[in-house]
């Protein structure tokens, strides 16, 4: 078993590879975004990328604290369904509850790879390439829907 140490290690070397990697994209809209730290601009709701043991995964997360919210933006979300997997090229799946280790309920919309290890760097090119493709379609996505969840959030 990994030390704290040797993990934290790893996790770090991972994800600054991958942010070098992802150093000249720009979003749709033209600006420069740091692609492991996006920012929505849209209090609670989260675009994030993960790399376990075992898969690697990329999600949306609605953290809203205020359940009538949270339902609000699902139901936006769910309008935009269709299009969303006509950007995103494939399906993902969409949890209108589920539950962080810590307990908190949120909604989440997200799509998982498996066979790739965080320990294991022959996979961290395909974790690589399924991560960029997937955070430049949702970037995409996002800079033709992010108004109408910014109203929402005033």
């Amino acid at each position: 078993m990994l030390k704290r140490e040797e993990l934290k290690a790893i996790r770090t070397e991972f994800w600054t590879v991958f942010g070098r990697m992802m150093n000249p994209h720009h979003s749709s809209t033209g600006f420069k975004v740091r692609w492991t730290n996006y920012r929505t601009g849209v209090p609670d709701l989260y675009f994030r990328c993960h790399m376990e043991k075992n898969h690697a995964a990329i999600s949306i997360d609605l953290q809203h604290n205020d359940p009538g919210m949270r339902a609000l933006f699902w139901e936006q979300f769910e309008e935009y369904k269709t299009y969303f997997h006509s950007i995103m090229e494939t399906e993902y799946v969409w949890e209108e509850r589920t539950y962080l280790p810590d307990g908190k309920e949120i909604s989440r919309i997200s799509l998982t790879l498996s066979n790739v290890s965080l320990f294991n760097k022959a996979t961290w090119p395909d974790a690589f390439e399924f991560l960029k493709a997937n955070l430049l379609r949702l970037d995409e996505f996002w800079g033709d829907v992010h108004l109408t969840f910014k109203e929402f959030a005033k």
